[in-house]
């Protein structure tokens, strides 16, 4: 009786787990603008700045006073 009772609560959970779970490829909206809003720019989303050569984001001011760094 109690393998029964022990089988029938597995096939119970293991139901519910299969219900519960996510669809796959669905994504929440505010999941994926929480995943964007705080994401790190891309190298590819950098710009050059004309005058010293330093990586910048577009719109943002260049900072060409702190010149090269070494990694000496």
């Amino acid at each position: 009786m109690a393998l029964k009772a022990a089988i029938l609560a597995l096939v119970l959970v293991a139901a519910w787990v299969i219900l519960r779970r996510p669809g796959r490829g669905k994504t929440r909206p505010a999941a994926q603008r929480s995943r964007q809003a705080g994401r790190e720019p891309q190298p590819q989303d950098l710009v050059a700045c004309p005058r010293c050569g330093v990586f910048h984001l577009p719109g943002a001011p260049c900072d060409c006073d702190r010149g090269p760094t070494s990694d000496d």
